[in-house]
């Protein structure tokens, strides 16, 4: 027994497709698959969380800004 599409390649539904920013779109290309923008919400998530526990470790504790996309895709080599 097979199943269609493969596991990690459904695609992502049109209406949750039109939700996501340009920035996201052109990142995850066409189609945008439902695996792709779980591993970039999670690449956002591990990277925010890092920013955040550094700048409550560090000795000014001072939190404010948080990544922009720009930033990750930069770190990343996206």
């Amino acid at each position: 027994m097979t199943f269609s599409p493969d596991y990690g390649e459904t695609p992502v539904d049109p209406e949750d497709a039109e939700a996501l920013t340009v920035w996201a779109r052109e990142l995850l290309g066409e189609p945008a698959l439902k695996a792709d923008v779980y591993d970039l919400e999670q690449a956002i998530e591990s990277d925010v969380s890092a920013r955040l526990l550094s700048r409550a470790y560090s000795s000014d504790g001072a939190v404010g800004r948080t990544s922009r996309h720009s930033d990750i895709t930069t770190e990343r080599g996206r």
